[in-house]
C-alpha cells in the first residue's frame, strides 16, 4: 500500500509538503479527501443514479463501498469498474442483507411511532426505547456487512457473522460509525432541502468513505494481521 500511495501522491510532494504520503489514520483520511475530491463527487452520483429504482440500493451501496474501500486500501481506483463489477456481483447477496436491515428499519419505525402516540405513559417509553434500540443495532450491524460483503468472499450468513464479530470485537469503531450513520441521516432530514445539494453530491458517499475507513482498520487488525501471523508461525 505505501508504494501505491507514493505514487498517488506525486501531486502532493509536487505542492512542496515535502514527505511521503500518510500510511494510515487521519493524515491518511484527509490526505485522501484531499487528493481525489472529484471521486467522491462521482461516486455519489452513481450511487444515487442506480438507487432509482429503490431495488437497486443495496447493491449500489456495495459498488460504493468497493469504490472507497480500494481508495483506502491502494490509494486511487479505477471509479466506474469497480463499481459496475461490485454493482452487478453482490446484486442477489445485496438484495437479500437488504431486505433484512430494511425489515429492521421498519421494525424500528413502527416502535418509536407507538412510542409517540401512546403519548406519557409507561408504554410510550417501553416501546420508544425498544424503538431506538433496534434503530442502533440495524444501523451498527447494517454500517458493518455492507461494507464486508465487497470485501469478504463469503455468503450472506458468513458476512452476518463477521459483521456481528466485527461489531463487539472493535467497539468503539461500531460507535463511531453509528454517530457517523445516524448524525449524517439527522444532518439531511433536519435541513431539507437546503441539505439535498449536499446529499446529491458529497454527503452520501463522505459518510460510507468514513464507514468503510472504521471498517477496514478493524478488518486489518482482526482478520487480516492474525491470518498472516499464522501463515508465518505456519510456515516456521
Amino acid at each position: 500500500m505505501p508504494d501505491r500511495l507514493r505514487m498517488v501522491g506525486k501531486k502532493w510532494m509536487r505542492e512542496g509538503e515535502g514527505s511521503p504520503p500518510p500510511d494510515s489514520g487521519l493524515r491518511l483520511f484527509g490526505y485522501l479527501v484531499a487528493t481525489h475530491p472529484g471521486k467522491f463527487v462521482a461516486t455519489n452520483l452513481l450511487f444515487i443514479l442506480f438507487s432509482l429504482p429503490v431495488f437497486t440500493i443495496p447493491a449500489a451501496l456495495c459498488g460504493l463501498n468497493r469504490v472507497l474501500v480500494k481508495l483506502i486500501l491502494d490509494g486511487n481506483v479505477f471509479l466506474w469498474a469497480e463499481f459496475i463489477r461490485e454493482f452487478k456481483g453482490s446484486f442477489r447477496k445485496g438484495l437479500l442483507l437488504g431486505l433484512i436491515f430494511g425489515g429492521g428499519i421498519f421494525v424500528a419505525w413502527y416502535l418509536l411511532s407507538l412510542g409517540v402516540t401512546n403519548g406519557e405513559t409507561l408504554y410510550a417509553l417501553i416501546f420508544s426505547a425498544s424503538g431506538v434500540s433496534v434503530l442502533i443495532a440495524v444501523t451498527v450491524l447494517g454500517g458493518w456487512t455492507f461494507v464486508l460483503l465487497p470485501m469478504l468472499p463469503l455468503g450472506c450468513a458468513g458476512i452476518l457473522k463477521n459483521a456481528l464479530a466485527l461489531s463487539g470485537l472493535a467497539m468503539w469503531r461500531s460507535v463511531a460509525m453509528c454517530v457517523i450513520l445516524i448524525g449524517s441521516g439527522l444532518f439531511a432530514i433536519w435541513l431539507l432541502p437546503f441539505s439535498l445539494i449536499v446529499t446529491v453530491f458529497v454527503q452520501i458517499a463522505f459518510t460510507q468513505y468514513a464507514v468503510c475507513f472504521l471498517t477496514t482498520g478493524a478488518v486489518r487488525q482482526y482478520i487480516v494481521e492474525p491470518w498472516e501471523a499464522e501463515e508465518v508461525h505456519t510456515k516456521k
